[in-house]
């Protein structure tokens, strides 16, 4: 493989590493479920790296715009507890660390966290992310928090599906 090849390589293996939470480094011959490969490559993507089956495709660029597809609406306005539905008190779990409860706090987007603090869901999986030890960047809150087993993200895209 070429140098840049290989250090696209590590690093997904370093990113898919710390994602699982294991503490032996992942080696190309790792044998992972399916449903921890959707795992990684979901993580990774939230993350901006591009997953292509080709490895030596794969790059760190940001996705270039392209038509979509016109069955999958992409939200225009920020998701919010209102157009979900939720009501201010509705406990919600933290993808991540499924012990990890918050509740909502106002009609918009904020939660309140078990230390108090009242913050974005945004800004609180990109706190809690980094305080499991992930890198500390944006985070799209909608796709953290849970409510009975569903993202507030896929709950979103019932809903825009049921709207269209």
């Amino acid at each position: 493989m070429n140098d840049k090849i290989t250090e696209i390589v590590e690093e997904l293996y370093e990113n898919a590493r710390r994602f699982l939470k294991e503490d032996d480094i992942l080696d190309a011959t790792a044998d992972l479920s399916p449903i921890e490969v959707n795992k990684v490559i979901s993580r990774l993507q939230s993350m901006g790296v591009i997953v292509d089956a080709d490895i030596e495709k794969a790059t760190k660029q940001k996705p270039k715009k392209t038509a979509t597809n016109s069955n999958k609406k992409s939200p225009v306005a920020a998701t919010t507890f209102e157009m979900l539905n939720i009501p201010v008190g509705t406990e919600l779990t933290f993808t991540m660390d499924k012990s990890i409860k918050s509740f909502t706090f106002d009609n918009k987007n904020k939660i309140k966290l078990s230390d108090g603090s009242v913050l974005s869901i945004s800004r609180a999986a990109r706190r809690l992310n980094r305080q499991m030890g992930y890198a500390d960047c944006p985070r799209q809150g909608p796709t953290y928090w849970m409510l009975d087993g569903k993202t507030l993200w896929e709950i979103r895209q019932q809903i825009d599906v049921e709207h269209e």
